[in-house]
């Protein structure tokens, strides 16, 4: 009777989420946004589902993602979106259809491209995302498939990492580019999940701006230049609770995220390439910064 039930359980769940469309009106997602003139400010940006709308005959979601600026007003955009079997598409201005952005039919080996972006700066190849592991993650009792992919682009466009059915990819909803500053995934609501907290920052809203002559003081790196481990050295105040450790190059792109408990202080740098990385820890009260040299 137990397995009948469990069964039972495991179908209507599935069938709940095949009927549930992505980005319901109500669903949000919350980015870290990074400054690109001021890696110091720390900020946050949404993209929100506000209503239903019909595009090209096509029902569909549009939704308004806002990116907040250190120095400036926010700015906003608009896209519009709907889901069939498992596919998500995305309205292309350019092409006045819509485009194929993500596939979680998909399995390891297999490729999907996401028409409207290319690769390269001629409009030549299409960019296609490389399946390369498949599993599930629980979120909030909620099973999800989960993909990660790499993508045939490495100068323009990048969709490297995990991408979550409901919920996207776990940088950015869309493709992004050698300059982007808004990364990684902070948060993710609708209404069948719930509020989703990835850890990646301490809120969802968490704001910050780090005084230069204060983040001189904070941390030290050892050694720097470093091959494959770095140390961090800390002033016994900020060693009283977790923090958060991220490493970006200086345009904000995010190579490494990751919670330590308030004991840990060793980090493998190994994967990295050689060059100059910002190393950035954020913890309860504020956030620091330094730069250091993968040898």
């Amino acid at each position: 009777m137990k397995i009948f039930l469990s069964i039972l359980l495991a179908i209507s769940l599935s069938s709940i989420i095949n009927a549930q469309d992505f980005a319901p009106v109500g669903a949000k997602w919350w980015y870290t946004q990074v400054d690109l003139f001021n890696p110091f400010f720390k900020s946050y940006s949404t993209i929100e589902s506000i209503q239903d709308t019909i595009i090209s005959n096509q029902s569909c979601r549009k939704l308004l993602t806002t990116y907040n600026n250190a120095f400036a007003e926010a700015t906003f955009e608009t896209y519009y979106m709907y889901s069939e079997d498992r596919i998500i598409y995305q309205y292309s201005e350019d092409s006045a259809r819509f485009l194929q952005l993500y596939d979680f039919n998909k399995e390891v080996g297999d490729t999907f491209v996401m028409e409207g972006y290319y690769v390269g700066s001629a409009q030549i190849e299409p960019l296609k995302a490389i399946i390369d592991s498949v599993d599930s993650v629980e979120i909030n009792s909620v099973m999800l498939k989960r993909i990660y992919t790499h993508s045939n682009d490495g100068l323009n466009w990048d969709f490297l990492g995990w991408s979550t059915e409901l919920i996207g990819h776990d940088h950015f909803l869309f493709p992004f580019g050698d300059n982007f500053t808004t990364a990684p995934l902070r948060c993710y609501q609708d209404s069948l999940l719930g509020l989703y907290e990835t850890g990646t920052a301490p809120s969802c809203e968490f704001v910050v701006a780090v005084n230069e002559a204060d983040n001189e003081k904070s941390f030290i790196i050892s050694p720097n230049p470093a091959s494959d481990f770095i140390s961090i050295r800390f002033s016994g105040k900020y060693l009283q609770s977790p923090y958060i450790v991220s490493i970006s190059n200086g345009i904000g792109k995010i190579f490494l995220t990751r919670t330590f408990s308030s004991k840990e202080n060793e980090l493998d740098i190994s994967a990295l390439e050689p060059g100059i990385y910002l190393l950035q820890i954020d913890y309860e009260g504020g956030m620091a910064v330094k730069k250091f040299i993968r040898q």
